[in-house]
This record gives structure tokens, C-alpha cells and sequence, in this order.
């Protein structure tokens, strides 16, 4: 049996030098008959960088194959849906883009029952509504008070001012 194993090994080294010395002689680990599975001689079991390569290599592939059985699974159900999943970016932008133009629509005609009697152009942009005022009543008064104390406004627009302030 040993012998049958030696000339194994020698077939074996001719495919691949790193089995043995490559000179048959007594020194060769697998000629003394030793067992070629076991130990650090295996030359099959790698180590070091070798290994570590490996690993990474396995757990990238997982990975991609992870992320297509998602991407195929996100088709399915669209598609299930009703919905192509190669243009769900495009449906959702022109979705979006219709929601604009209908409230568009709606106050545009609601601005010809403005009491000038202009309508809007379906090409100029809506003004955004002003936010409500921020500032208290005693700021807002102050606010005034200080435009008239630096001559900005005149005495009769600062008596207007505080009027329209206090009346709010």
C-alpha cells in the first residue's frame, strides 16, 4: 500500500511541484509515508493571505448574489403591481409633475376672481404663500419705532405703521 502511495505522489508531483522536493529522495514528506491530509503538509488546506483572499472572494460573491435575488425580487413585485420597474423613476416624476400642474390649475382660477380681474399664465410661476409673521406685537413695534428713529420712514407712515400693527 505504501508503495502504491509513493508512486502516487510521484504521478502527482509532475502536475504539481510544490507535492515534493521533486528529487524522490528520503527527505520528501510524502515518500516517508506520512499522511499527505494531515498537518502542514497538506497541500491542498491553504493558510495565510491565501485564505484570508478566499474568504473575502466568498463573502463578495454572496453579496452580489444577495443583491440580485433582491433586485429580481423588487421586480416581481412591481410587476406584480402593474408597474414596470425599469421606469417606477420616471412614473413617479411625471405623477409628481401632473400634482403640480392641477394645483396650478386650481389657483389660477382662483386668482381670476381676484378683484383685478388679471389671470394668471399657465407658464408663471405661483408666489409662495407669505408665512405668517414670526414677530410678536411688541417687536413688530419696535421694529417701527426704530425705522422712525433712524429717519427711514416719516412721522405720518410710523402713525400708519402702528396703526396697522395694533389693529392686526
Amino acid at each position: 500500500m505504501g508503495e502504491l502511495f509513493t508512486h502516487a505522489m510521484v504521478f502527482a508531483s509532475a502536475f504539481d511541484p510544490a507535492l515534493t522536493t521533486g528529487d524522490g529522495s528520503a527527505d520528501d514528506p510524502f515518500i516517508d509515508g506520512s499522511d499527505p491530509f494531515g498537518g502542514s503538509s497538506d497541500p491542498l488546506m491553504q493558510s495565510g493571505p491565501g485564505q484570508a483572499f478566499s474568504a473575502i472572494f466568498t463573502i463578495i460573491v454572496i453579496i452580489i448574489v444577495i443583491g440580485i435575488g433582491l433586485a429580481i425580487y423588487r421586480a416581481v413585485k412591481l410587476a406584480q403591481q402593474g408597474k414596470n420597474p425599469l421606469t417606477l423613476d420616471n412614473d413617479i416624476r411625471a405623477a409628481a409633475l401632473d400634482t403640480l400642474q392641477a394645483q396650478k390649475v386650481g389657483s389660477g382660477a382662483a386668482s381670476a376672481d381676484d378683484a383685478s380681474g388679471a389671470t394668471a399664465s399657465a407658464d408663471a410661476p405661483t408666489p409662495l404663500p407669505t408665512p405668517p409673521p414670526t414677530l410678536t406685537l411688541e417687536e413688530r413695534l419696535r421694529e417701527v419705532d426704530g425705522l422712525r428713529a433712524r429717519g427711514i420712514i416719516t412721522e405720518s407712515e410710523h402713525a400708519a405703521a402702528r396703526a396697522a400693527i395694533l389693529a392686526s
